[in-house]
């Protein structure tokens, strides 16, 4: 559970590396937590109450998470030794919905698709062995503070 809650430590720092398994527990905690307040805005009737869209505990969760979940997708992208801004390649089929008429959505949507597809992989990768542009490789701070504990 600790490694699910480190980005809310770390929510406003943007720069270093972040393990694939402090991002991975933080997404799933995350998923857990909507599935949570979906249920209870749905219980409520209130799960299209914000925007016709969120119930009010969903956006809540939203606002309260989007800062720590930006912060630690990007120092992800840093551990692999890529930089942050490759997350607003997510904004482009968005924005290109507001450019293309509505003929072309499905053109959209299949672009949207491969943006989603090579960020997964971006953030699914290792990081890169050693210190990079970003940092010192977490792992071996974390190796290293296991040695001098034993």
């Amino acid at each position: 559970m600790e490694w699910a809650l480190l980005p809310f430590k770390r929510y406003s720092e943007f720069s270093g590396r972040s393990r694939r398994k402090e991002f991975w527990s933080f997404q799933l905690m995350l998923v857990i937590l909507s599935v949570i307040a979906a249920a209870i805005d749905g219980s409520l009737g209130m799960s299209t109450l914000v925007l016709g869209l969120y119930g009010p505990l969903r956006f809540l969760l939203i606002v309260a998470v989007i800062t720590p979940h930006l912060s630690v997708s990007i120092r992800r992208l840093h551990d692999t030794g890529r930089p942050g801004w490759w997350l607003l390649l997510g904004l482009a089929p968005i924005a290109a919905m507001l450019l293309v008429p509505v003929a072309g959505w499905t053109l959209v949507a299949v672009a949207n698709v491969l943006v989603a597809v090579v960020l997964l992989y971006y953030l699914i990768q290792d990081g890169t062995a050693g210190p990079n542009h970003y940092g010192p490789d977490p792992k071996e701070a974390e190796r290293a503070a296991a040695v001098g504990t034993t």
